[in-house]
């Protein structure tokens, strides 16, 4: 699953696709808490169980789609 500039000997290159999804899977868990949670309204111990839980499953998913 490379991209067309994908060059793993040269330190200029794009990055494979299949590492800028797993390295985006953090951000992507803070968008989705954000449309489910007012962050205002959690306290930072809530924000971090619920961040972990949407981590596990992003995982999960990732897993699942590049074994």
């Amino acid at each position: 699953m490379s991209g067309k500039s994908f060059d793993p000997s040269n330190s200029a290159s794009l990055d494979d696709p299949v590492f800028v999804l797993r390295d985006s899977l953090g951000a992507l868990a803070i968008q989705i808490l954000s449309t489910r949670e007012d962050f205002s309204k959690m306290s930072y111990e809530q924000m971090l169980r619920e961040l972990l839980d949407i981590i596990i499953k992003l995982h999960t998913a990732y897993d699942q789609a590049h074994l």
